[in-house]
């Protein structure tokens, strides 16, 4: 899978953002507060298929 494109409505400090990704990886950096981790958590929750983010089983 890749993901080339998050597009996030509302979550934690985000809203209305969207971010093209690079193939490889993809650094985010930023003062706290300012929504790295939620995009975290948006991804895993997108690649897992569940709100928590957490894999099944």
């Amino acid at each position: 899978m890749k993901i080339r494109r998050v597009t996030v409505r509302s979550s934690g400090p985000l809203e209305d953002a969207s971010f093209d990704l690079s193939p490889g990886i993809n650094v985010f950096f930023g003062p706290n507060g300012c929504g790295k981790t939620s995009l975290a958590k948006v991804i895993a929750a997108c690649v897992s298929g569940r709100p928590d983010g957490r894999a099944s089983g």
